[in-house]
């Protein structure tokens, strides 16, 4: 009996703080809010404080930046998947798929990487892998 009784006040006692806590954190949300509202903006010399004209005025300034695309763009050239697929073909030609140290340009963190990502395709699709680790560095050390 003692132990429904504590824990009915302790519904009660955490309802109650609860909600102070809650009435806190929204004032200082609602704090915050004000602090970085705007509330004028300057125009052409002109200062507007009216909400509706502050609005109009940062749609009319981002409307006109953004509008037009910059001629600073670049152009993406579409035919460059074709030619990387191309390449492809003849890069595995010359390379098996399970060939991975001692390649030019490629980077030392490539076999970790692409390892992390073939173990997370293994978590996501449920199948089952077997991973072999092997430390080099001992293994070179120990047949020497």
């Amino acid at each position: 009996m003692e132990l429904k009784d504590a824990a009915q006040k302790s519904r009660v006692n955490w309802a109650i703080e609860g909600d102070e806590n809650l009435k806190f954190f929204h004032g200082v949300i609602n704090k915050r809010r004000s602090q970085l509202a705007i509330r004028g903006i300057f125009v052409n010399g002109d200062w507007y404080t009216d909400p509706s004209m502050v609005k109009e005025a940062f749609l009319d300034h981002f409307t006109a930046r953004f509008k037009q695309p910059s001629c600073g763009r670049l152009k993406l050239n579409m035919s460059f998947p074709n030619r990387l697929s191309s390449d492809q073909t003849v890069i595995s030609g010359l390379i098996s798929n399970t060939q991975s140290a001692f390649v030019a340009h490629r980077h030392i963190l490539d076999g970790p990487f692409i390892l992390n990502e073939v173990l997370a395709w293994c978590k996501r699709r449920r199948k089952q892998a077997l991973v072999f680790k092997v430390d080099f560095a001992k293994a070179y050390d120990s047949v020497r």
